[in-house]
């Protein structure tokens, strides 16, 4: 795709992910108050017994399943799209085996940059709620203002870039998933906003730790993987579950995945790898 194509893709691809985003910024609103709810609840038997909450925390089932739930809505759709759009073919597996393979290809990243690293910011933010209620002598009513006032400006802050990062992070692992089960070779094309927030760009992102402004355009084999030349990350695709948090969070790439062809036009086949 030339300069302008990439800009109407981007365009596209922006205007459905924000649908998503929009319900699961709520969602995971819904979540984290879920949990400032427990907390404060701690905190209305005795002091000690939030604090015991706040160590023992280690995981949120409704953080968990919100994460579960994005790959369900958002992940599967994308894998089936992206296992053969030309849609020729039968047999795209059911929704079950779809999110098996993209769960497997998150691995443990689902939990510890997912589940885990939302926990553990709620966790420090208890933590400096009780310091501070330590310091000032508070008393229940003074630690649900400050979680009222306070965190809830916080949370529904946290829920915004949460959303983003893990709407993102579905779109795009699913799609992966999706063209690596295909019966078609492929390759893979990355794209950037380019503009003022792209990491990299010439106006203000000298001092980013990432360039995706130089990455836009770049077209390697699926096989193959993206390479940022100021971190030196190789990544598979934007929001890659290994990636660093400088080529993640906030990330607003995307990128777009076409069958190869021959000579002649005709679209090259691999061999098809099974569900497992």
């Amino acid at each position: 795709m030339n300069a302008r194509e990439r800009r109407i893709y981007w365009n596209r691809e922006r205007n459905k992910a924000a649908r998503y985003i929009a319900k699961y910024r709520t969602k995971f609103f819904n979540a984290l108050q879920s949990d400032a709810r427990r907390f404060l609840n701690a905190y209305e038997e005795s002091p000690q017994a939030a604090r015991r909450f706040t160590n023992d925390l280690l995981t949120s089932p409704q953080i968990t399943n919100t994460l579960t739930q994005i790959v369900r809505e958002v992940g599967v759709p994308y894998a089936r799209q992206n296992f053969n759009e030309l849609r020729t073919q039968k047999g795209l597996g059911s929704s079950l085996e779809w999110i098996q393979e993209i769960m497997q290809y998150l691995g443990l990243n689902f939990y510890d940059k997912g589940v885990f690293r939302i926990v553990q910011t709620s966790r420090e933010l208890f933590v400096a709620a009780l310091n501070k209620a330590v310091e000032q002598g508070w008393g229940y009513y003074d630690m649900a203002r400050y979680i009222e006032t306070t965190l809830t400006g916080i949370n529904r802050n946290r829920a915004e870039l949460i959303a983003r990062t893990e709407v993102g992070r579905a779109i795009h692992s699913g799609s992966f998933v999706g063209a690596r089960k295909s019966p078609f070779a492929k390759q893979k094309q990355w794209i950037a906003a380019k503009d003022n927030r792209t990491r990299g760009n010439p106006v203000s992102g000298q001092k980013d730790k990432a360039d995706h402004w130089h990455l836009d355009g770049q077209v390697v084999d699926f096989e193959a993987k993206f390479i940022d030349s100021r971190s030196g990350s190789e990544l598979e695709h934007p929001h890659d579950p290994e990636g660093k948090a400088v080529d993640v969070i906030r990330c607003r790439c995307t990128f777009a995945i076409t069958n190869k062809r021959d000579e002649q036009g005709r679209l090259v086949r691999r061999q098809l790898t099974a569900f497992t």
